[in-house]
């Protein structure tokens, strides 16, 4: 076994707080695996993000991992495409998440996040890990982009609409502070900072999940711009592709373009901005839906089953 970046070598690697120690393992296809406790008890920030009042892994916790396992597979370059979200991860004290990358092709590894339920292996989530040297883009101009968006939502009122919608934010997950807008335009800007209380933790992440979350709350203004208040679950159900420029701790601000809307589901495109307009993350393709899982399914179609009346008619005796 190589864990961290080599065997043999006289100190310890840091083990990532959601992710656990990388370990490469002497196989054909080369693999690589990490394990950890992803439960409230072991990531107490974590027990800040529910879904209908439980305590669940938000996509952007995925979205995090799987940029750390790339940088960590193609520590030369990399970026992260077809993160696809397959069952909600409810959230106990205590929860083993395993996690395992195996190349398929030169410069390409396919990932899989998973937990054991009922002595079964549950799939949660996968992406795909690409070896890519990447360009940084152009900076963007903050003051053009805020004079663009004359208006603002409250980043409390954006997360009331997304409470009422089943999701519930409590402090490590407020950091979106409020989002600019425009009339008749498929834009936003989201202005967002690390809530004081997971500050210290930035340097372990490439981007601390819940500021990732918070820039996907950007998207939830729309719903108030377009008089959506009300309406389904919209949870994270896939990301088309996932670039890193910059350090996730400067992360300032969310300028977001919405691709496609209507009442069951949402895409947007989002670029993740420091201070001076210069790009720390690309998002493309955030597809956000109704979240509605396997099991979930499942349970909700025994319910039905068990809950429902039935009449026969009989003759009286």
């Amino acid at each position: 076994l190589d864990s961290g970046e080599s065997a043999g070598r006289d100190h310890r690697v840091a083990a990532h707080p959601l992710l656990g120690a990388h370990v490469r393992l002497d196989e054909e296809p080369e693999r690589h695996a990490w394990q950890s406790d992803v439960g409230t008890a072991a990531v107490p920030w974590l027990a800040d993000h529910r879904v209908h009042d439980v305590a669940a892994l938000p996509g952007a916790a995925y979205c995090e991992m799987a940029l750390t396992a790339a940088t960590q597979v193609f520590p030369a370059g990399s970026e992260v495409r077809d993160v696809r979200f397959e069952d909600l991860l409810l959230l106990d004290d205590h929860t083993e998440l395993t996690a395992v990358a195996a190349l398929e092709a030169p410069g390409v590894a396919a990932m899989s996040a998973q937990t054991a339920e009922d002595g079964e292996r549950v799939l949660r989530a996968t992406a795909n890990l690409h070896a890519h040297e990447l360009q940084q883009p152009a900076p963007r101009d903050i003051t053009g982009l805020l004079a663009a968006h004359p208006n603002t939502l409250s980043g409390n009122e954006i997360r009331q609409t997304l409470a009422a919608r089943g999701i519930d934010f409590g402090p490590a997950f407020t950091g979106l502070i409020r989002v600019h807008t425009a009339k008749d335009t498929t834009t936003l800007v989201g202005e967002v900072s690390a809530p004081v209380g997971i500050r210290a933790q930035q340097s372990e992440f490439a981007i601390h999940p819940a500021v990732l979350d918070a820039c996907f709350q950007t998207v939830g203004a729309h719903f108030l711009t377009d008089g959506g208040r009300d309406g389904a679950l919209m949870l994270p159900v896939s990301v088309g592709s996932l670039r890193r420029f910059g350090s996730g701790r400067d992360a300032r601000y969310c300028h977001a373009t919405i691709t496609k809307a209507d009442a069951v589901e949402i895409e947007a495109d989002l670029e993740i901005l420091d201070e001076r307009g210069g790009t720390i993350l690309e998002v493309a393709g955030l597809r956000m839906g109704s979240g509605t899982t396997k099991a979930a399914e499942r349970e909700r179609i025994l319910a039905d089953r068990l809950l429902t009346v039935g009449w026969d008619r009989r003759q009286p005796p």
